[in-house]
């Protein structure tokens, strides 16, 4: 389907800036993923390409951890422990990964209705997320459940959460009403 092209290449697209390579040493962190941050091209072969764009909260990370008092990005798609100015490393992004793939699978936006405040006392104090109705595929709502770790050492990297889309039946994000796939529960 054509958002779960997406949802892969967002992925690709974070999996590569998290890497390391003889020419790209050092891992970058985006730090402001969401979707309005996400270019949508047509392309050869394909109906379309995804791109992740807007830098400017990307870092290289220096050392084993990064700490920012500005330049948090985006609240809705924010990690707590960026929200409350704590050390913080790729993980970041894979929460904000979550976000943006709670919102393409249920087709809404994340905390409609909240301010600023009232996400990042929920978020950061409350470890309050998203709901994920029962419509959601049961593979896809615990790959999003995962992103959302509040340990961050807990959340998947993009290599796991390739390989988890991968797994996921071309269905996964198509709307089935009811449905949640195969082991859910209601």
């Amino acid at each position: 389907s054509f958002r779960f092209a997406v949802v892969r290449d967002i992925a690709e697209a974070m999996r590569f800036l998290h890497s390391v390579s003889p020419t790209k040493p050092k891992p970058i962190l985006h730090r402001g993923l969401k979707s309005s941050n996400v270019l949508l091209f047509s392309s050869e072969g394909r109906d379309v390409v995804a791109k992740v764009c807007d830098f400017g909260l990307a870092r290289v990370r220096m050392s084993t951890q990064c700490r920012t008092s500005r330049g948090r990005g985006t609240t809705f798609y924010t990690a707590p422990e960026v929200i409350r100015c704590q050390p913080h490393s790729e993980s970041c992004d894979v929460f904000s990964f979550g976000v943006v793939l709670w919102e393409l699978s249920v087709l809404q936006r994340p905390w409609e209705g909240y301010s600023d405040y009232q996400v990042m006392y929920q978020v950061s104090e409350r470890g309050g997320r998203p709901e994920i109705p029962g419509t959601v595929h049961a593979d896809l709502a615990e790959l999003i459940a995962a992103c959302w770790a509040e340990d961050p050492s807990a959340r998947p990297d993009f290599d796991h959460i390739l390989g988890e889309l991968q797994a996921l039946p071309p269905d996964a994000m198509l709307d089935k009403p009811g449905t949640r796939g195969p082991g859910a529960s209601t």
